[in-house]
């Protein structure tokens, strides 16, 4: 059986060491790892492009190189607009306009925002 408070304190306690950049490293491999996801990733958006850049990218547990993508007909521009996405299946049938998530043969998408303390 899963342990959701078991992985819950394990990747606070790893956080815990951590700051800057190092935080979101931690936090998409440790997501990565306990979600069993293909790609895991976090991004910043930039608003006045309408575009998102990852910050760190996952996928099947290596690091990736950082891209770049448009907002524009994608289930992160939901999330874009202080949106919990959740989607277990059909992604790219309800968005076809979203080349990379047929790119990457995705099925199902998660997608929260985060904030910083400031």
């Amino acid at each position: 059986m899963y342990n959701f408070e078991q992985v819950i304190t394990e990747i606070i306690n790893r956080l815990k060491a951590t700051s800057g950049e190092e935080f979101f490293y931690v936090l998409t491999h440790a997501l990565n790892k306990h979600t069993g996801a293909d790609f895991t990733f976090i991004a910043r958006i930039n608003q006045e492009n309408y575009t998102s850049k990852t910050i760190c990218l996952v996928a099947n547990g290596k690091q990736m190189d950082n891209f770049e993508y448009s907002l524009i007909n994608t289930p992160c521009a939901e999330v874009n607009n202080d949106e919990v996405c959740i989607y277990e299946q059909n992604i790219c049938q309800l968005f076809p306009d979203d080349q990379l998530l047929i790119d990457m043969h995705i099925e199902g998408y998660v997608g929260t925002p985060l904030y910083d303390s400031l």
